[in-house]
């Protein structure tokens, strides 16, 4: 298969992703922008900060077990050995098990004593426990993964509809009814949870079609023993998300520790949005690394790269677009949708905007060092540039409040990018 004709079927998983996640973030901005004005920015701020505690602790767990089943998933699928395939995803399913429960604890514990230091009051502390039950399926990445690589795009697509969907429901009901803070507290948790369920159904009926399902055994410890290396792997995929938090919820956290609910409010609005903009590269890095799983198990590792530099050349004109757009009309849109309450985080977005014209175009770096054995250079990349994310995160919230955290969002970008294109570029050949 070609160059042209992989990127083809990037751009037609893509389009899958990014029209499901397209409506899923009109969806999510207008549920945000029903229970801002209803709730008020502090209120709201508390209702953000608490679902944040529970997405931080799970993204901490998160083993991202999706690419786990691609890179050591996708060599069985081609040779049609269902069993060591069915090992593989076993093991993926085990471990997003184990640590979603494990981390729900403790997180649990250690709320009371983070809640002052995130800008969770000591009232809704109880809240942010129940929140925490919602951990272990927040943490599983497993279905993703089988969905991505049994190239059912589509499904995933239609389930990234589902919770801001209910969620905007629920929250309109609650908004006619003048419900109480706790209604859209409920809402928030049973929107997410519900869509985490169906995901899970989704997964398993695409195992099924494939005859996968029947050849699953609970044999955790065989698939490491199939396939050499995937523990490393795993554990180097894990501290790389858990890493990438920093970029959003944790900041979000600390925003909101610094200066309060309201503008860790106003803050969520903005990463918000720079987030659904920017969403189209993360939608065709998760369409991506599976084309390259399959190229590498196919033995054609030359294609990699040359594969990532189309794929970034086609991205930097979207992205210039999309900040333009955010820019000129992000201030204007926050107004509209959340309320004049919330226009400094319209101001803010056109600060963070910039960060899309990284973003975007450095997209295949990290699915290309992953795919070519190089996990431990992206995690060791992704280590520094967070490391002065978060310096200067710290700093420039400090000296300048929320124009602070927007100038270090787009300094991590960049950062970001250099830290990863620099083994991109030195990688002569895969590692072995």
């Amino acid at each position: 298969m070609t160059v042209g004709q992989i990127l083809a079927r990037v751009a037609r998983n893509a389009g899958y992703l990014v029209s499901g996640k397209g409506v899923g973030g009109v969806l999510q901005l207008a549920s945000m922008g029903v229970a801002g004005r209803a709730l008020g920015p502090e209120a709201f701020g508390v209702l953000v900060l608490v679902h944040t505690y529970a997405l931080t602790a799970s993204g901490v767990a998160k083993f991202q077990s999706w690419q786990a089943i691609i890179q050591y998933g996708a060599p069985h699928l081609h040779s049609g050995d269902r069993r060591k395939l069915a090992d593989v995803v076993t093991f993926a399913f085990s471990l997003d098990a184990a640590a979603g429960v494990l981390t729900a604890l403790a997180a649990a514990a250690l709320l009371p004593l983070l809640a002052g230091a995130v800008g969770i009051p000591a009232e809704h502390v109880m809240l942010g426990l129940v929140y925490c039950a919602l951990i272990p399926t927040l943490t599983a990445a497993s279905p993703t993964g089988v969905l991505r690589l049994l190239d059912d795009f589509r499904s995933l697509g239609v389930q990234s509809t589902v919770t801001p969907a209910l969620r905007l429901v629920g929250v309109s009901v609650a908004a006619l009814l003048n419900a109480p803070f706790v209604a859209y507290a409920a809402i928030w948790w049973l929107s997410d949870f519900l869509g985490d369920v169906i995901l899970w159904l989704m997964a398993l009926a695409a195992l099924k079609r494939r005859d996968v399902l029947s050849a699953l055994r609970f044999r955790p410890l065989a698939a490491p023993r199939d396939n050499p290396g995937i523990w490393r792997f795993v554990a180097a995929t894990n501290l790389n998300t858990s890493l990438a938090l920093v970029w959003g919820p944790l900041s979000n956290l600390i925003v909101g520790g610094m200066l309060g609910p309201a503008a860790a409010g106003g803050y969520r609005v903005a990463l918000s949005i720079v987030q659904a903009l920017s969403k189209p590269a993360d939608l065709a890095t998760k369409s991506f690394y599976p084309e390259l799983a399959h190229l590498q198990a196919a033995g054609d590792a030359g294609a990699l790269k040359r594969l990532a530099v189309r794929a970034a050349g086609l991205a930097a004109p979207f992205a210039a677009g999309l900040t333009l757009l955010a820019v000129l009309a992000g201030p204007w849109l926050v107004a509209l949708v959340m309320g004049e309450d919330y226009r400094a985080a319209g101001w803010l977005l056109a600060v963070m905007a910039p960060a899309l014209l990284i973003a975007l175009p450095s997209f295949p770096l990290e699915p290309v060092l992953l795919s070519i054995g190089r996990a431990g250079q992206a995690l060791v990349a992704r280590l520094a540039a967070s490391a002065g994310y978060l310096a200067l995160l710290l700093g420039l919230t400090h000296a300048f409040g929320l124009t602070g955290a927007g100038i270090a969002f787009v300094a991590g970008a960049v950062m970001l990018a250099i830290a990863q294109g620099t083994p991109f570029l030195l990688a002569g050949r895969p590692a072995r």
